[in-house]
């Protein structure tokens, strides 16, 4: 069985990712809102020829976007998002609740840059990890600047 991890302290999560020098740290909220259970993200309408996300997904981006700030980012720079997602990811028996990392960080990602009005595609690094926390369900971001010029292979 895993064991309860419970929000790493300020001290550690700047271990976890330290800024560099010139990094701002344009937003670093916890938000207590549990993801649904996202496995896939969209349903097919095949009467209507179209594809949407699914009601739940809907619901749940338009309420995580009711935590996320207006910001006003004056000139647009390259972004580097942490998210971090508390919950408890595994069943009594103690195997792995099927939940897609890479569903949730799609949305919370598109929630977030609706929110504060920048272009998803200015997030040039991200990091993004599940936190077995049974007692306390939510979502850490942390939107910061890229303060280096980003990796080129010539």
């Amino acid at each position: 069985m895993v064991e309860d991890s419970q929000t790493p302290s300020r001290e550690d999560r700047a271990k976890e990712a330290p800024l560099r020098p010139n990094e701002t740290v344009y937003l670093s909220i916890f938000i207590p809102l549990q993801p649904p259970s996202v496995n896939s993200l969209y349903q097919i309408i095949f009467s209507r020829r179209k594809v949407e996300l699914k009601p739940e997904v809907r619901t749940f981006k338009t309420r995580l976007k009711q935590f996320i700030p207006p910001l006003r980012i004056e000139s647009p720079s390259l972004f580097k998002l942490t998210i971090r997602l508390y919950g408890d990811w595994y069943y009594k028996n103690g195997k792995v609740k099927k939940s897609d990392l890479a569903n949730y960080e799609k949305v919370i990602q598109d929630a977030l840059c609706e929110q504060i009005g920048q272009d998803d595609a200015l997030i040039w690094e991200k990091h993004t990890r599940k936190v077995q926390s049974p007692n306390r369900a939510g979502i850490e971001i942390c939107l910061q600047s890229l303060d280096s010029t980003p990796d080129t292979i010539s």
